[in-house]
């Protein structure tokens, strides 16, 4: 349920064409009119823009753009994906094989050029920007006054992921949709590794997708079908359970705009071994309350993994470095007061 003080507007539209239309339509003219003190447009990514500000004539409302991150890469085998979510409709299969090299160029030298032209006279147009972590800020600073860009990161429901401080058995949890993106495949990789020096390790992974059937035919192929778990989509309440009892969070993302199930492992108790994605060092101290690692490498997952399942101590310290960097840095009071103090300067 939503506050009092918080009204919603519906629009239900065929695809995500047709809602963004509809969308910037209403947008337009509700920020030129005299009812709105302060506009904000949140989670603007990389090359996105906003024609409800940027169409003439010139606004009056304070324009804040934030939280943003700032993108990430979409990987050509996932081309029929997101082009079938912009349209809702399946893509032909004969579209699947060809599209993406054909597109490629079109996008690169026609398309991105024009885009982010637009973005960027997007964050000209704002008054402050927010940026979820110093890799969003310098990237934003490539276009507009870095003055007006402040850093404050995603905030995590402490209460939902509450602290418990143990090392965790020999079991390893992985969240994420079933995608390319998500480099699952680097994590069975690694996981043929740590089985050799701890034959009861496990792998719980969480998330559906299109890959699944590709993954578990990976995880026969390599004889873990006793090691890997697929749990599909879980609670709340389930996941929380497996991060407590696992001795890390492993995230092999190729490409994040945040990770905010890192943030959930980490207040959990639960050291993570993620990537050097995008805010990724914002976000963990290597070796303090967590671990980074190259992406699409196999092996330093699998040294991470193997470095905490020998060390107990290890284990439980990093966790709970974790969950005091959670408390410090992520908490939502704090978070929500210093949203609080934009927002009074913008509308004064």
């Amino acid at each position: 349920m939503f506050p009092s003080n918080v009204s919603v507007r519906s629009h239900d539209k065929p695809n995500r064409l047709f809602y963004f239309a509809s969308l910037y339509r209403e947008l337009y003219r509700e920020v030129r009119s005299e009812e709105v003190d302060v506009y904000q447009h949140a989670n603007l990514g990389f090359r996105e823009f906003n024609p409800a500000v940027l169409l003439p004539p010139d606004m009056d409302t304070p324009f804040l753009i934030g939280p943003a991150e700032g993108g990430h890469a979409v990987p050509s085998a996932e081309f029929k994906r997101v082009l079938a979510r912009q349209i809702d409709r399946d893509v032909p299969s004969i579209l699947e094989a060809f599209a993406p090299r054909a597109a490629e160029p079109v996008v690169r030298n026609g398309l991105d050029p024009i885009r982010e032209r637009l973005f960027g006279a997007t964050l000209e147009r704002a008054d402050r920007i927010v940026a979820v972590h110093s890799n969003a800020k310098e990237r934003f600073e490539q276009y507009t006054d870095a003055e007006k860009i402040d850093v404050i990161p995603y905030g995590v429901d402490m209460e939902k992921f509450p602290f418990r401080a143990a090392p965790g058995n020999q079991s390893f949890v992985t969240v994420g949709n079933l995608i390319e993106r998500k480099g699952h495949r680097f994590l069975l990789d690694a996981m043929t590794t740590v089985t050799e020096e701890f034959p009861d390790a496990e792998l719980h992974v969480v998330g559906t997708g299109p890959l699944r059937e590709d993954l578990e035919a990976r995880v026969a192929t390599a004889g873990l079908e006793d090691s890997v778990t697929f749990h599909g989509f879980v609670e709340d309440e389930k996941l929380l359970r497996l991060l407590h009892r696992a001795r890390a969070f492993v995230h092999s993302s190729l490409s994040e705009g945040f990770s905010h199930v890192r943030l959930e492992a980490m207040s959990a108790g639960c050291p993570v071994i993620g990537t050097d994605v995008s805010g990724a060092r914002d976000l963990t101290r290597h070796g303090t309350d967590g671990y980074i690692v190259p992406t699409g490498d196999a092996d330093a997952l699998a040294d991470s993994m193997l470095e905490l399942l020998a060390d107990d101590k290890l284990a439980e310290e990093i966790g709970r470095n974790a969950r005091e960097k959670i408390e410090r840095d992520h908490d939502y009071e704090k978070i929500g007061k210093q949203y609080l103090e934009i927002y009074r300067r913008l509308a004064d």
